[in-house]
């Protein structure tokens, strides 16, 4: 399973790349943080709240860890590397790179924001920045969670081993500390301060 990952969890600084790559949604209305600042109060919010709860997740999918309940760990850490996916959607939507459409996938769409953190920068015709991601692998991190969690007719929770959970937790950390690290180098949120 561990291999399986790591095609669904890159490290940090692995983006997409190739001619298959999706064009950035350019639909919908952009976020104007100057002319709209009680909506760019709101986003920051979910952004920050979204990022600590990451935080809090990776901390609880430990615990399990520690008390060797692998599979309910590997649950916890895919929900934390969703939920860091979601708070770089609300930093890219606060900072003008996604539209408003987009950013509401964060809060209802599982694919899109556990596909978030495996994205890449592109430049729009417009010149302005844009993100490209694959929802697939959200789809694949989904599934495992839901096999992490429940019992179905193919697959049981025990199939998820120590390396599994280790490996997640890890890879989840990492993402965090590179975020933190590049956000405060380049005084920016979410894409624009990764992709500085």
């Amino acid at each position: 399973m561990v291999d399986e990952l790591k095609q669904l969890l890159p490290p940090p600084g692995c983006w997409l790349f190739g001619k298959d790559a999706p064009k950035p949604d350019e639909n919908g209305k952009f976020l104007e943080m100057f002319k709209e600042p009680e909506e760019a109060k709101i986003v920051i919010e979910k952004y920050q709240g979204s990022h600590a709860n990451a935080v809090d997740l990776l901390g609880e999918a430990k615990l399990l860890y520690q008390n060797k309940r692998y599979a309910r760990a590997v649950a916890l850490g895919i929900s934390a590397w969703e939920e860091l996916g979601k708070s770089q959607m609300a930093a890219d939507y606060y900072t003008g790179v996604i539209p408003e459409p987009v950013y509401k996938k964060a809060f209802t769409d599982h694919r899109a924001k556990t596909s978030y953190l495996h994205r890449t920068a592109v430049v729009k015709s417009t010149g302005k920045m844009g993100v490209v991601y694959d929802k697939q692998s959200g789809e694949a991190l989904e599934k495992i969670r839901q096999d992490a969690l429940y019992i179905s007719d193919s697959s049981t929770p025990d199939k998820y081993t120590k390396e599994d959970a280790e490996f997640i937790m890890q890879r989840v950390f990492e993402h965090l500390h590179f975020i933190h690290y590049a956000e405060e180098l380049n005084d920016r949120i979410g894409s624009k301060g990764i992709f500085k």
